[in-house]
């Protein structure tokens, strides 16, 4: 699998350099950052165990993602409300290439959204094409309503599994142990609104999924050399959050930085830094561009969308929306009258169908202990360790940090100023750079409690690895117990 073979085939390079093994973005102090290869001789093998762990994975991923694409239903009915949030609203898109085979303005009857006004066709839509592409693949079998509206579906499910290859990938450069690259990756992967946003039409998969490449590609170019081949990498993931989820923007601001540091040594390699800076523009723009092109030319040069959605809502749907800014309340107003933080922490761990499909109290609460104690520990390092920190390994953190600081901002302009909306997918764009900073967290907290109290190796071990199937559980506890049912009764 992909995240073996990239690490076989850098420990080889590394073997035949003969050198030391340098060891990015790790918080460690430089003595523990460059250890020679023959203090790494036993990582010159993959476990087997760890290669099965990753494959279970991969396979749990899959049987969730398909059975969920396959029996949630579409609309949210009473009781339950089970359809899956705007699912309607956006699926009329890929409808309407797969009947036309064109992409909609925006204006068309077919694709305005009832009710409400707008239509999502004014926004960056790149998944609704791919979308399309398998809807006409899967009419070749059958064009029965539910299985077209699978064969959309199943292009989410793709781009969750192939998020949830590069995310182990990822785990496999930021963490020295297995046990800690797996936590992680169980803590991305397996988080229930993970999940749930790459099993029904939408556009943060797709997003979901170009952040994860662009973090692979930026790490490989600090862990070995920048190449044109982590510049396509970057170039693509660059492609794919600018033409799907407006959310994911943030991304796009802190690689720029993140990227510079890469070409930084003794000093600062500017030939080389613009040479494949212009490079990445040049894939970029020509990837992206058309789409604001296009939108300048129909739009009347509304390259985003935004202002002739609010436009078209206000024509046809219930008039201008209300917001907290246009009424002069203040954020605070905001948060204390619909309980934001509260609503916001539980969307963003599991609340399927239209933010209507909830888990026991107990859950949530669970799932705050384990971010809490995982973020007071890496704080707790943080401290204590700071000066020790490679300089990369500072930008790095730092740029992660801010852009989940970008992504909440992002969402709380959106709610305060357009139109309030307290539900916790939208930050799922910062799941990468908060799960970073956990998996760092139980990393020093396992080592602290290694030293200090589990003086066995094969003990703490087995802890975290009963830790990271917690992980599991709890999600399959969630669809199978609670979500599925649901469905089964609306079915």
């Amino acid at each position: 699998m992909l995240w073996i073979r990239s690490r076989q085939r850098w420990l080889k390079r590394q073997k035949r350099n003969k050198t030391g093994v340098p060891v990015l973005v790790r918080w460690k102090d430089n003595r523990e950052e460059y250890m020679s290869i023959e203090q790494n001789k036993d990582s010159m093998h993959i476990d087997r165990k760890e290669q099965g762990f990753g494959l279970l994975f991969l396979l749990l991923f899959l049987i969730a993602a398909v059975r969920l694409a396959w029996m949630q239903p579409i609309e949210s009915v009473t009781p339950y409300f089970a359809g899956p949030p705007d699912e309607l609203s956006r699926y009329m898109i890929p409808q309407y290439i797969y009947q036309h085979g064109t992409l909609p303005t925006g204006f068309e009857p077919e694709v305005q959204i009832g009710g409400y006004g707008g239509s999502y066709a004014f926004m960056p839509g790149l998944p609704y094409i791919f979308m399309a592409l398998f809807m006409k693949v899967g009419s070749l079998f059958s064009t029965d309503p539910h299985v077209l509206l699978f064969s959309a579906r199943c292009f989410n499910v793709l781009m969750g599994l192939l998020m949830s290859i590069y995310v182990m990938t990822i785990g496999r450069m930021l963490f020295k142990k297995p046990e800690h690259y797996l936590l992680f990756s169980a803590m991305v992967i397996f988080l229930p609104e993970m999940l749930f946003v790459h099993t029904y039409v939408n556009t943060d998969s797709m997003a979901m999924l170009g952040i994860t490449l662009m973090v692979y590609a930026l790490l490989a170019m600090y862990q070995e050399q920048v190449r044109m081949k982590w510049i396509w990498y970057f170039s693509i993931g660059a492609i794919l959050c600018t033409l799907s989820y407006y959310n994911s923007y943030g991304m796009l601001l802190v690689s720029i930085p993140i990227f510079i540091g890469a070409f930084y040594k003794d000093k600062l390699d500017t030939r080389n830094m613009f040479k494949y800076g212009f490079i990445i523009l040049g894939i970029w723009a020509a990837g992206s561009l058309w789409w604001y092109i296009r939108n300048g030319i129909i739009l009347d040069g509304d390259l985003f969308g935004m202002a002739t959605m609010s436009r078209v809502q206000a024509e046809t749907g219930l008039g201008a929306r209300w917001s907290y800014y246009q009424d002069g309340k203040s954020i605070i107003d905001m948060f204390r009258e619909n309980q934001l933080v509260r609503g916001m922490f539980i969307s963003y761990i599991a609340a399927y169908g239209g933010r209507s499909i909830f888990a026991p109290i107990w859950y949530y609460g669970l799932y705050a202990l384990i971010f809490g104690v995982g973020i007071l520990s890496a704080l707790v390092y943080c401290i204590r360790h700071y000066r020790e920190f490679d300089g990369k390994v500072k930008l790095f953190t730092w740029m992660m940090m801010l852009e989940g600081f970008i992504t909440v901002g992002l969402w709380l302009y959106y709610c305060y100023v357009l139109d309030l909306q307290p539900q916790g997918r939208y930050l799922l764009p910062a799941t990468l750079p908060l799960m970073f900073v956990l998996g760092k967290g139980y990393e020093a907290l396992s080592e602290w409690m290694n030293t200090k109290f589990i003086k066995s190796e094969r003990a703490m071990l087995g802890l975290l690895y009963m830790f990271t199937f917690g992980i599991l559980f709890l999600c399959v506890y969630y669809v199978l117990k609670i979500v599925l049912p649901v469905y089964r009764f609306v079915a």
